[in-house]
C-alpha cells in the first residue's frame, strides 16, 4: 500500500527501487497518508511512509517498523518565498516551527 504516482515519498521510494531495476506494484495506492496508517493497522498490508507520520503508531505498538537494509531515502523540503518578500516575525517562527518538525 503506497501513496500515489506524483507523491514526494513515492517519487522518492520510486527512484530508488530504479536504481536497482525494480518496481513497486501496489495492491492499494492513496492519496491520504493516515488511510494507508490505518490500513496498516487494520492487517491489510504493509506500507511506507515518512518517520514523522508514524511516530505515534510506532508508540503505541499499532505498527512494528522494519528496516529496510541498505535503502536510505530522504525527501529534502524546502520553503520558498517571493525574492521580495519581507519575512515578519511570525513568519519567521512558523518557518522555524515547521524546521524542527522535519
Amino acid at each position: 500500500m503506497l501513496r500515489e504516482q506524483g507523491s514526494a515519498i513515492r517519487n522518492t521510494l520510486d527512484s530508488v527501487l530504479s536504481l536497482s531495476n525494480q518496481k513497486a506494484y501496489p495492491v492499494w495506492e492513496s492519496v491520504n497518508s493516515f488511510a494507508l496508517i490505518k490500513a496498516a493497522q487494520a492487517g491489510l498490508g504493509i506500507t511506507i511512509l515518512p518517520e514523522n507520520l508514524l511516530l505515534d503508531s510506532l508508540l503505541h505498538k499499532k505498527l512494528r517498523l522494519i528496516e529496510l537494509d541498505g535503502i536510505d531515502m530522504e525527501n529534502k523540503m524546502l520553503a520558498i518565498l517571493h525574492k521580495d518578500k519581507n519575512i515578519t516575525q511570525p513568519l519567521k517562527i512558523i518557518l522555524d516551527n515547521i524546521s524542527n518538525v522535519l
